[in-house]
């Protein structure tokens, strides 16, 4: 509705604008008048010629008429004068009610009202008025700015921030925080709804401003329930601490998208401090040499002291590896405490020292349980047996990345071999006999595995996709960053093929194929179970074997349930022959090897008919066909080729008893 004088908008239902004062009724009662006082006149005129009357007396009564109709107009005039102004002023009050005022502004046209109800017509009315239509255009303008700023912080709020790494109490506050700004924005109260925008601003910048301090390494990864994977962090501070109890809503992992280089925000299953958590396998390596034999009841106490701190009720697992001359699984993998400690008060001294071939050994084992995994061995560290290196040793510790921790024993302990390999493997040395209580060990070894985070999340379907990763991790006072790629199938048919290989030796080492059928890594209807079985009946006791190394080269995908491996497996090999027979006119490399060392100890003659126990390690090639079986299980099941040997090398010969 339009003022047909002004051309201003108009509330509909109103009788005067707002901005010019004009009445539209007015015309109209006017007209009314007019026609009333006019039909009144004919009336007269004819009542005047029915009484015909003198004409004196119709002229004085004409005269009188005229006086009182122009009084009437002038009363008539300034009422509706009057009437005018006051409905202006509602109509004025009653349109600017629909906008939003401030406490100054609701006081200046409370001031106004005032005004109008006491000044007289004329000049000051008009000023009055006009400075009321000003102070009117001021309000409409600053509340169309209200509207657009609150608009403009909406939309900002909206779009303008990263909310990647927002919690997910922060998403339900910002979300209400706008509900709150569009309630507050219909209801008019703008002042309230900009101060909520500040506050949404606010937490928006805090959400996507990146955190940082803090020191994040991935330790492990444990991909064997694939494609589950579990990553193993090392948080902390920025002295170096560890940070206990951080809330799995402060880490964020986003993956990168190959098609477009984009990193997406990927789901956390868990992640939990391994502590009363997370079960954690440890793969306790005993020396059981001659040189431990002072020591052997000092070892046995400390180890079983160790074992009462382990937390086996959360699924932690321990297995007992002991070794001189050669190493041997006296305890596979287990929660029993008290088949653990019945293994450990059985243990006795004597023989050579194997302390890195068994290392190694004791790595590849642990590597391949399900979980955080580290080695604990309790040496003196006097290697005389070993076909390895201290060196090796880190290269298959670090490549698996399994930490090795060491306890020296005894006063005639190799120190600095012993903290080189834990140091480098991103274990621990120390010595049992600085040692004041159990605690100190408990402290310094369980409990820093313990302090690891375990960070769970569900991986691409595609094992031979490269997993490039980023953690982040936001808390309130800092947070740290790491970037992280790996491609799951090397890991996967490493872990199985260690798997197969331990499960081998320990099947040749009892002479019983059937280890093999229990263990499940090995399909027992394919020719790799099969012919392994031969090869256990026929050498069963006249060949001991050790596991030094074993690596997957090659992965080659067939079908999405059938993959070809190739792999580089070391092998610690004891053979058991007779001299004259086997040794003494054998053409082989192997038999000149050992002849030239047996020769730097005993004299010709005194080899004849002797039994003779040569150490020796072999490289080969294996090719296998990796198969999922119809419970969904992966297994080594056929050959995919022939073994090839890569090298042979002798390193020690003696005669069978003079070890």
């Amino acid at each position: 509705m339009k003022c047909n004088q002004c051309g201003k908008e108009m509330l509909e239902g109103s009788n005067f604008c707002s901005f010019c004062g004009h009445q539209v009724t007015e015309e109209k009662e006017m007209n009314q008048q007019s026609n009333l006082a006019t039909s009144n006149q004919g009336n007269e005129a004819e009542e005047n010629l029915k009484t015909k009357p003198k004409k004196w007396l119709i002229g004085v009564g004409a005269g009188i008429a005229a006086i009182l109709l122009v009084v009437a107009g002038i009363v008539y005039y300034f009422q509706v004068q009057a009437k005018s102004w006051d409905n202006w002023v509602k109509e004025y009050e009653k349109e600017i009610a629909t906008y939003y005022l401030s406490e100054e502004q609701v006081g200046k046209l409370a001031s106004f009202t005032t005004q109008a109800d006491s000044i007289e017509r004329g000049k000051a009315q008009e000023s009055l008025k006009q400075e009321m239509i000003d102070f009117k255009e001021q309000i409409i303008t600053e509340n169309e700015k209200y509207i657009k700023d609150i608009e403009a912080g909406l939309n900002q709020i909206k779009n303008d921030y990263d909310l990647t790494f927002a919690y997910a109490d922060e998403l339900e506050k910002l979300t209400k925080i706008q509900e709150e700004i569009q309630k507050l924005k219909e209801s008019k109260q703008y002042p309230s709804a900009m101060e909520q925008i500040e506050v949404g601003k606010a937490l928006g910048e805090k959400i996507q401003t990146v955190q940082s301090g803090w020191s994040v390494s991935i330790v492990q990864r444990d991909i064997s329930q694939y494609p589950k994977v579990k990553l193993y962090l090392d948080i902390r501070d920025e002295m170096g601490n560890p940070l206990d109890q951080l809330n799995q809503k402060i880490f964020f992992l986003s993956q990168k998208d190959a098609t477009n280089g984009a990193y997406v925000k990927r789901e956390i299953i868990s992640a939990m401090q391994l502590n009363e958590n997370e079960s954690l396998n440890m793969n306790l390596v005993a020396d059981v040499s001659g040189s431990m034999y002072g020591n052997m009841s000092s070892v046995q106490g400390i180890m079983n002291n160790f074992v009462n701190t382990v937390q086996f009720g959360v699924g932690d697992q321990i297995a007992l590896t002991q070794f001189s001359d050669t190493s041997f699984v006296t305890q596979n993998f287990t929660s029993d405490r008290n088949s653990i400690v019945s293994q450990i008060n059985r243990m006795s001294a004597g023989g050579g020292t194997k302390l890195y071939d068994t290392l190694i050994e004791s790595v590849s084992r642990v590597y391949g349980q399900s979980g955080a995994k580290c080695v604990i061995a309790f040496t003196d560290g006097l290697d005389n047996r070993s076909a390895s290196t201290p060196e090796e040793v880190i290269r298959v510790a670090q490549n698996f990345g399994i930490p090795i921790f060491i306890i020296g024993i005894g006063y005639d302990v190799d120190h600095s071999i012993l903290e080189y390999i834990a140091s480098s493997t991103g274990g621990y040395y120390t010595n049992a006999l600085n040692i004041s209580s159990m605690q100190e060990i408990y402290n310094s070894i369980y409990r820093a595995q313990k302090q690891v985070y375990c960070l769970e999340y569900q991986a691409d379907d595609d094992m031979m996709a490269l997993q490039d990763i980023s953690i982040y991790l936001r808390g309130e006072n800092g947070g740290g960053t790491i970037q992280y790629a790996y491609t799951p199938s090397d890991d996967f048919f490493d872990m199985l093929l260690n798997n197969y290989l331990n499960s081998y030796i320990e099947a040749l080492t009892v002479g019983d194929p059937a280890v093999m059928s229990r263990a499940g890594y090995a399909s027992t209807d394919g020719g790799v179970f099969k012919e392994t079985s031969q090869y256990i009946q026929k050498h069963k006791s006249k060949l001991a074997e050790q596991l030094l190394q074993a690596e997957v080269t090659h992965v080659k995908y067939i079908d999405e349930n059938t993959y070809e491996i190739t792999s580089e497996e070391v092998y610690d090999i004891q053979w058991t022959r007779d001299y004259n027979k086997e040794v003494a006119n054998d053409t082989s490399e192997e038999s000149k090897e050992a002849r030239e060392i047996l020769g730097r100890y005993y004299y010709p003659e005194y080899l004849n008919g002797q039994m003779i126990k040569i150490y020796k390690t072999k490289t080969l090639k294996g090719h296998y066909k990796v198969k999922k079986s119809a419970e969904g299980r992966w297994q080594i099941a056929d050959f995919a080729g022939s073994y090839e040997s890569l090298g042979s090398d002798v390193y020690n010969a003696h005669i069978k008893g003079e070890e």
